[in-house]
């Protein structure tokens, strides 16, 4: 690919990173998502499960087996929980979200200028604070997995 020479050039190659970016992290947040509530949705039940027996069976004398098992969905619940707190798939995704969206801001700050008209006319202050704010965006942003990277490619390369 070659060096950009004018800044029309500078800001289409820009323009097409953050598209790239933009969407791919937004594609990466999806399956976070899923993946918290894969885990949560079960905490919720069984726990709620666990809450609810406990408390109908208060006065009541309870099989050994009715105990056992409550205990040990006791403990998948809170497994489950702490598994789900550790790998904070929720917080992965608000800030796959984020930047996704951060991407989105600078990529129609690029269309606005684009759309002015004469892009080589663009202050280079102004080019410089553009730089700045995509350059402060990749040091935030969390990796993409190569597998998402690769189809959001394919994906806008084919929708272009």
């Amino acid at each position: 690919m070659a060096i950009p020479t004018t800044n029309e050039e500078l800001l289409l190659r820009w323009y097409k990173r953050l598209r790239e970016t933009q969407m791919s992290h937004y594609n990466s947040a999806k399956p976070l998502s899923k993946l918290n509530s894969y885990l949560g949705v079960p905490v919720v039940i069984l726990t709620t499960f666990v809450g609810t027996t406990v408390f109908t069976t208060l006065n009541k004398e309870v099989d050994v087996w009715i105990k056992v098992l409550v205990g040990m969905i006791s403990v998948l619940a809170a497994v489950l929980s702490s598994i789900q707190t550790f790998l904070k798939y929720s917080d992965k995704a608000e800030k796959h979200r984020t930047i996704g969206a951060k991407a989105g801001n600078l990529r129609r700050e690029i269309e606005q200028y684009i759309a002015q008209g004469d892009v080589n006319m663009i202050p280079t202050d102004k080019i410089n604070s553009l730089r700045d704010n995509i350059d402060r965006l990749a040091t935030d942003a969390p990796n993409v997995p190569d597998w998402i990277w690769n189809q959001t490619i394919k994906y806008l390369d084919a929708n272009p």
